[in-house]
């Protein structure tokens, strides 16, 4: 699961990779070159961009709040389609105090990780929670399920972790992965953003002692841990018994929608 092969670097994004190579089922494996998983794509550069275009990826996938997403737009690409499917919003954008000083970027940031650090483990429980999150995700599930064959889709959130992690273990489910290749998938961000939160537990340290910033700043920014995609699959499965009952009641996915997206994004192993 770390091999390189996973990797789709994009110049100024983040925790870019594919899901091309998991196995599902029927002894298959998603096809390469069409779902990818990255941070927002606010800085994405020129070269990127035209990477985009060659990999025919024909539609974004945004799961950050409206209000995340105009604070840091995703750079446009010609020919790609922007969808905003907002999944979560964290308190402090509905905080009458804050959204005066929503001009400050740097107050939202502090107040994005204060509050998901606070949240810990029990974020992906209050994502899900939500009704906001079954409308996001329908509209990720509706654009994978009019994609055209060979077009390519980038789905992403704000580091491409939590809220895409959780979008990555929906496909994955609906494509017959297992839970075991899913969750390697998902501490992959802790492979591929290695060298960045290194880098900036090193600047952070040289700037405060304070711990507790350093950690907020690195780990709970950049990567992830096991107990909380446990968590994501605990919160679904004493919901609705299952990951793949809460694709069919929740977000609506008939048989024919999972043989279509089986056909679609699946080829033999």
């Amino acid at each position: 699961m770390c091999s390189d092969n996973f990797l789709f670097p994009l110049g100024g994004v983040d925790n870019s990779r594919q899901l091309g190579g998991i196995p599902v089922a029927g002894d298959k494996k998603v096809k390469s070159g069409v779902l990818f998983r990255t941070a927002a794509l606010s800085r994405l550069t020129p070269a990127a961009a035209e990477k985009i275009i060659s990999a025919n990826i024909k539609y974004v996938v945004d799961f950050r709040s409206v209000f995340e997403a105009a604070k840091a737009p995703d750079i446009s690409v010609e020919g790609v389609k922007y969808v905003n499917a907002e999944v979560f919003r964290f308190a402090y954008e509905d905080d009458p105090s804050f959204v005066s000083m929503r001009c400050v970027g740097a107050l939202s940031e502090i107040a994005f990780l204060d509050e998901q650090a606070l949240l810990d483990k029990r974020l992906y429980t209050q994502i899900l929670s939500k009704p906001l999150s079954v409308e996001g995700y329908k509209k990720f599930f509706s654009v994978l399920l009019s994609m055209g064959e060979g077009e390519g889709v980038i789905f992403h959130c704000s580091g491409g972790k939590d809220r895409t992690g959780i979008a990555a273990m929906l496909i994955l489910t609906a494509l017959g992965a297992s839970k075991e290749d899913i969750i390697k998938d998902y501490l992959l961000t802790n492979s591929v953003n290695a060298a960045l939160i290194a880098e900036t537990k090193k600047l952070i340290s040289s700037l405060t002692c304070d711990e507790s910033v350093v950690h907020k700043a690195t780990v709970v920014r950049f990567a992830v841990d096991k107990e909380s995609i446990l968590e994501a699959y605990a919160c679904l499965e004493a919901e609705y018994g299952s990951v793949e009952n809460y694709l069919r009641s929740a977000i609506g996915l008939t048989d024919s929608d999972f043989r279509s997206l089986r056909a679609k994004f699946c080829v033999v192993g």
